[in-house]
């Protein structure tokens, strides 16, 4: 994938009209489905390109070819839209650290192998140069869009029969429900060694979300380690989108023409610096602000010269993206088939400054105006291998530590404790709605889990978690008499709750009456993380 030289950007256009499927069938990592899929990926490009113009190109340091294009030119200027002028926004600069700030490889003023300088001229973009090499390593177009294919990427042929097709996702983040119109932390950066036969990437990044089921929104940005997506085993800048819940919407770094570039000196792939392990520690500071209908992208500042780009809210369809999120959500994520790649820095976050990946300064935007610090809550899907650590200070504000070393045993036994079970089941689940109830249900199981004195009914014990719900910090149980009238509904009878079915129809019914229940599982069939899984996908179709 790494060209030995550069190819005038008029003669790759014109190899792109030429390109047959049988002529690159022959490469090792080709892996389209049929002569019809490459199609649509040679049309793609075609179109992607159509009418750019190139002022200039150049090689960075891993070998990849970006061209430098005039800012109404590029790919995502073709609805005929102007582009926005960049603006600043409110908020706070980070505190000052012994950190540094990565300053983009774009403004250091050297020159690639060929002589040609490394850089874009004022009012152009640098544009990183997709090539069809790049997307047949996937089965079809839409699997190069997608956060993650389908199936086995990377792969000479030969080995892709024996592939697993189903990759695992595995997440050690922050969150917080908040109406926010974006946010922004300081991001650690890290290399982790990511194989490319059967792992897929690992990341750190920022997620803003709004919108359950299929239809969860969100905008994200970060560093990504994914040498198939960006020709290097070397971090890289990126963003994405979903409208859809990952399904057919969305992109990386706007190679579905919708992310509208505004910097020359910041663009989606570029590669980034990495910390020292007990040495310098590499940083970019990242944020994401939805302003006159645009989710806008800042990298080291909220000036007008830090904007990136931005993603149109028009993508999201009206729906609740477009006008803003609902949960701010921070931390690292890895894929794979099997055995996991390291998240972070491999280190779990005991390890500490200079040795685990972090992210710091860590504060949202919210629609009257302030800014405040997150208070996220910690979510590890598989403790075993990675993990983190939340903290404040007066330095860092809100910030955490985390990551882990991945390995072939990261699918580890469910907790011992019945209501602990059922959060890792729905947590775990590969049915999206049902991770979307997750989120929604985590905080009223937890309170009504928790609820040990056993004279009290469980219709009051579900009346107490919906006043907690309902944004009562403290209820006081004396006062649910008060609540008999209007939560009659909710009226069961007194009683042991030893069966999962129990468990959840009575929190289920509670919050959303006729809404479907669980079939009969029993808590003790769950005695491995998949049976866990297995049952409660089986219970909600």
């Amino acid at each position: 994938m790494r060209p030995s030289k550069i190819i005038p950007f008029k003669d790759f256009y014109e190899q792109l009209h030429t390109a047959r499927h049988k002529e690159l069938q022959e490469n090792a990592y080709f892996a389209v489905r049929s002569p019809e899929h490459f199609e649509e990926m040679r049309h793609h490009l075609l179109e992607y390109y159509q009418r750019v113009e190139v002022v200039h190109s150049f090689m960075d340091h891993t070998g990849q070819v970006w061209d430098c294009i005039p800012v109404d030119k590029q790919p995502a200027a073709r609805d005929g839209l102007p582009i926005a002028k960049p603006r600043v926004i409110p908020g706070r600069h980070p505190k000052s650290s012994s950190n540094r700030l990565h300053q983009s490889i774009f403004a250091r003023g050297d020159k690639d192998d060929e002589g040609n300088e490394r850089s874009c001229p004022q009012g152009c973009i640098p544009l990183r140069r997709l090539s069809l090499t790049e997307l047949t390593q996937y089965q079809t177009l839409q699997d190069f869009f997608k956060k993650t294919p389908d199936r086995k990427i990377s792969t000479p042929v030969a080995d892709q029969a024996a592939a697993p097709d189903k990759f695992t996702h595995l997440h050690a983040h922050g969150y917080q429900w908040i109406n926010n119109l974006g946010g922004r932390s300081t991001i650690n950066i890290w290399d982790p060694v990511v194989n490319g036969q059967d792992e897929v990437f690992s990341l750190s990044q920022h997620w803003y979300v709004a919108g359950q089921g299929g239809q969860l929104q969100t905008v994200e940005a970060g560093w990504q380690v994914w040498a198939a997506n960006y020709g290097a085993a070397e971090p890289c800048l990126f963003t994405f989108w979903t409208a859809d819940n990952y399904g057919s919407t969305g992109a990386y770094n706007g190679t579905d023409g919708k992310f509208k570039q505004q910097s020359n000196l910041w663009a989606p792939g570029q590669p980034l610096p990495v910390s020292a392990d007990g040495g310098t520690q590499a940083e970019i500071d990242v944020c994401w602000f939805l302003q006159d209908g645009n989710w806008c992208l800042y990298i080291n500042g909220i000036d007008a010269v830090n904007q990136v780009g931005y993603y149109p809210a028009t993508v999201y369809n009206g729906g609740p993206m477009a006008t803003g999120a609902e949960i701010i959500d921070y931390g690292g994520e890895v894929c794979a088939l099997q055995e996991m790649p390291p998240m972070g820095s491999g280190a779990l976050p005991a390890a500490g400054y200079q040795h685990a990946a972090y992210q710091r300064n860590i504060y949202c935007f919210t629609a009257d105006g302030s800014n405040p610090d997150a208070t996220l809550e910690p979510d590890e899907e598989a403790p075993g291998c990675f993990q983190i650590s939340i903290q404040n200070n007066a330095g860092w504000g809100e910030f955490f530590y985390f990551g882990g070393p991945g390995g072939g045993n990261c699918q580890q036994a469910p907790p011992a404790s019945f209501a602990d079970r059922v959060h890792f089941a729905f947590r775990n689940s590969k049915n999206k709605t049902l991770i979307q109830k997750y989120h929604y249900f985590k905080k009223m199981i937890s309170i009504y889990a928790s609820m040990e004195d056993n004279t009290k009914s469980i219709s009051d014990r579900v009346k107490i978690a919906i006043l907690f719900e309902n944004g009562d910090s403290d209820p006081d149980p004396t006062t649910l008499a008060d609540t008999t009238t209007q939560m009659s509904v909710y009226n069961f009878d007194a009683g042991d709750y030893g069966n999962i079915t129990d468990y959840f129809n009575h929190i289920i019914v509670a919050v959303k009456p006729g809404a479907k229940t669980l079939n009969t599982l029993t808590v003790q069939a769950y005695t491995t993380v998949q049976d866990c899984i297995d049952g409660v996908n089986a219970a909600v179709k």
